[in-house]
C-alpha cells in the first residue's frame, strides 16, 4: 500500500494510476477503505481547487467504490461523480438518493451529485426531500443541492425550514452559503423570507449564523435584520467617539465578561487555540494594534480593513459565486487566472480568467452592525477584552 496521498501537484494520470486504483490501498489482500477515503479526500479537493480530473472515464471506479459499505469512501466517490461529471454513475447516485437508510452523509452527498449531473428527474425529486415529513437533515442536504437547479423553488422550501432548523439547534450555516454559492441566491432567499414572516427570534438566529458564514448578503441581511427588529447599525464614525469609547471600557468595561463574549469573535477569527480563519488572528491584537483602532474594528470593519483580507466576490461562468481574498502566485501572473483563498479555509482555488464573468471587490466581510444586539455593558466588555489579548493583563 502507499504511504501518501495524491499531493496539490498530482495529475489527471496521477488520479488514474493512484487515486482510483484500489490495488494501491490494499496490503497482504486487506483493502483498507478508510485510507482510500482520504486519498478520494484529496481529489475531491484537487478537482474543487484545480479542476483535475482523471483522463480516462472514473464512472468503473466511482461505481464500484459506492457500492462499498465504507460510509466516507462513499461520499468522497459520490462527490467526485458529480464534480467529474461522470454519467455513467447515475444509476448508483439514484439509488443512493432514494435509499432512507443510508448515512446523511452518504445520503447529502448523493444529493449534490445528482444536481450536478443533472439526472432525471433531480429537480422534483429533490424538491420532493425538501419538504416534509422527511428529517430536517434530509429536507437540508436536498435544499442545498436544489440550489443548483432551481434556486427559487430552494428558497422556498428553505424558507419552510429554517425556523425549524433553528429551533431545534441545527445550524443552518451550510444552508445559507449554498444560496450565497449561486447567482442571484441571496436575493431569492431574502424574497421568500420576507414572505414567510419569520418570527425575530428565528430572524436573530438565522442572522447570526449568517454572519458566522464570514459571507454577506445585502438583500438577505436588510430582510433578517428588520425581521429581529435589529434597524439601528449604530453611531456614525468619529474620533471623539471611539476615545470615549475606550475610555470607558477602560474604567467600566470588564474583561473576563468580555471573554464570555468570546463566541462574536471566534466565529471568524482566532484567539489562541479557538475560532477559524475568515479574519485575523487576534490572539496577540492588543499589542499589535490601538485600543482606538481596535474599537473601530469592532464598529466600523469596513474603514480600515488589514492587507491581504479584502474580501473578493467572484462569479463564474457556471453561475457559482465564489468569496474570497485574492492571491498572488508566479503562476497566475503569468496566466491571468484569479488565485483566491477560501474564506473558511486557508487553501487556494484557481479561477480561469475566461471563466470569470463579474468580480467585485467587498472590502471586509465582518458586517456592520455586528454588535447591535448588544447592550452598552457588553460592548464595553468586550472591546476590553479585546484590547487586552496578548498583553499580559489578557483574560485566559
Amino acid at each position: 500500500m502507499l504511504s501518501r496521498a495524491p499531493s496539490s501537484s498530482g495529475g489527471p494520470r496521477d488520479v488514474s494510476d493512484y487515486g482510483l486504483n484500489p490495488e494501491i490501498f490494499t496490503r497482504l489482500g486487506q483493502y483498507d477503505a478508510a485510507f482510500h477515503a482520504k486519498a478520494l479526500a484529496e481529489l475531491v479537493k484537487l478537482a474543487q481547487e484545480r479542476e483535475i480530473r482523471p483522463e480516462d472515464d472514473p464512472s468503473p471506479a466511482l461505481n464500484r467504490m459506492i457500492d462499498l459499505p465504507h460510509p466516507g469512501l462513499r461520499s468522497n466517490a459520490l462527490t467526485l461523480a458529480g464534480l467529474w461529471q461522470a454519467t455513467a454513475t447515475g444509476p448508483q447516485v439514484l439509488a443512493v438518493v432514494k435509499d432512507e437508510t443510508q448515512p446523511i452523509e452518504v445520503r447529502s452527498a448523493a444529493f449534490r451529485a445528482l444536481a450536478e449531473l443533472k439526472l432525471e428527474p433531480a429537480g422534483p425529486l429533490l424538491a420532493s426531500l425538501a419538504a416534509g415529513p422527511h428529517a430536517l437533515p434530509v429536507r437540508a442536504a436536498a435544499i442545498e443541492a436544489l440550489c443548483a437547479l432551481d434556486i427559487e423553488a430552494a428558497a422556498r422550501h428553505a424558507a419552510e425550514l429554517l425556523p425549524q432548523a433553528v429551533a431545534t439547534g441545527l445550524n443552518p450555516a451550510s444552508i445559507l452559503e449554498a444560496f450565497l454559492d449561486r447567482r442571484g441566491g441571496g436575493k431569492a432567499l431574502a424574497t421568500a423570507l420576507h414572505a414567510s414572516k419569520m418570527s425575530p427570534e428565528s430572524a436573530s438566529a438565522v442572522l447570526q449564523s449568517l454572519y458566522e458564514t464570514g459571507r454577506s448578503d445585502r438583500d438577505l441581511v436588510e430582510v433578517l435584520r428588520q425581521s429581529s427588529g435589529v434597524t439601528d447599525d449604530g453611531p456614525p464614525y468619529t474620533e471623539s467617539y471611539v476615545k470615549q469609547l475606550v475610555g470607558d471600557a477602560m474604567t467600566q468595561g470588564n474583561a473576563q465578561r468580555g471573554a464570555t463574549l468570546v463566541e462574536a469573535c471566534i466565529a471568524c477569527h482566532r484567539i489562541g487555540k479557538l475560532g477559524a480563519v475568515i479574519g485575523p488572528d487576534l490572539t496577540s491584537i492588543g499589542t499589535t494594534l490601538s485600543p482606538e483602532r481596535i474599537a473601530e474594528e469592532v464598529l466600523w470593519p469596513g474603514r480600515q480593513v488589514k492587507e491581504g483580507y479584502t474580501m473578493l466576490q467572484v462569479t463564474t461562468q457556471d453561475g457559482v459565486v465564489h468569496h474570497g481574498y485574492e492571491r498572488w502566485t508566479r503562476q497566475s501572473e503569468a496566466s491571468g487566472d484569479l488565485v483566491m483563498r477560501q474564506l473558511t479555509a486557508e487553501s487556494l482555488i484557481t479561477l480561469r480568467r475566461d471563466q470569470i464573468v463579474s468580480r467585485q471587490t467587498l472590502v471586509s466581510p465582518m458586517p456592520v452592525g455586528l454588535t447591535a444586539g448588544m447592550t452598552q455593558q457588553q460592548l464595553l466588555d468586550m472591546i476590553r477584552y479585546v484590547i487586552t489579548l496578548g498583553t499580559n493583563t489578557s483574560t485566559p
